[in-house]
């Protein structure tokens, strides 16, 4: 869980600051950061993250920070878009020509705005990142021990013997992370009928 929200959390504040400035100032800054995004997000992640946790050996900050680096593209594309759209809209228009410089509008006025949708996909990225990281651990390159986590429960059960005759030692943390990811997924549904109020149409 400290993975899985501490590398969500840090994704969505990266992707939300590009996809802000990509989205407001437009022009070669967003062709720049769009080319970069599409670059990240054709680098198969799981094999770079395996590449490096086997060389550097498990780290739990390390771990973060690397699943962090490849989850902000999901939030930085939703912030552009909606960035793209907003700027336009008569409330930006009458601040900018009341003086407001780019920084007040992206902080005060933009910011805001997205973060309904930017929330959503927040909790999409902490069932990205918890399941990335049981996967590592289970292949024992992810949350060092004696760190608990239900990727490692898994790895210390996977032997034949355990896995036919002490179901009690690998169900449990399969079942977490099951009811985990499917406890985040229905928050981020009400979330987005809370910030959609079409959806209760």
């Amino acid at each position: 869980m400290l993975v899985g929200v501490s590398a969500a959390a840090a994704a969505t504040i990266l992707g939300l600051v590009l996809g802000l400035v990509a989205g407001y100032f437009g022009g070669w800054t967003d062709a720049l950061l769009s080319r970069f995004t599409d670059t990240v997000l054709t680098v198969p992640s799981l094999i770079v993250l395996i590449a490096i946790a086997a060389f550097v050996g498990p780290n739990l900050v390390l771990l973060i920070v690397l699943i962090a680096l490849f989850e902000w593209p999901s939030a930085f594309r939703i912030v552009r878009g909606e960035t793209l759209s907003l700027k336009e809209q008569d409330f930006v228009l009458a601040v900018k020509g009341l003086g407001a410089g780019p920084a007040r509008i992206l902080r005060k006025h933009l910011m805001p705005a997205v973060v309904g949708p930017l929330t959503i996909i927040g909790t999409l990225l902490v069932v990205s990142a918890i399941m990335t990281e049981a996967t590592l651990s289970f292949l024992g390159l992810g949350v060092p021990e004696p760190t608990a986590s239900w990727g490692n429960m898994l790895n210390s059960a996977q032997s034949l013997t355990i896995l036919q005759t002490m179901p009690w030692l690998w169900a449990p943390p399969g079942a977490a992370i099951a009811i985990t990811s499917m406890a985040v997924n229905f928050v981020g549904d009400g979330l987005r009928d809370a910030f959609d109020p079409r959806t209760s149409r």
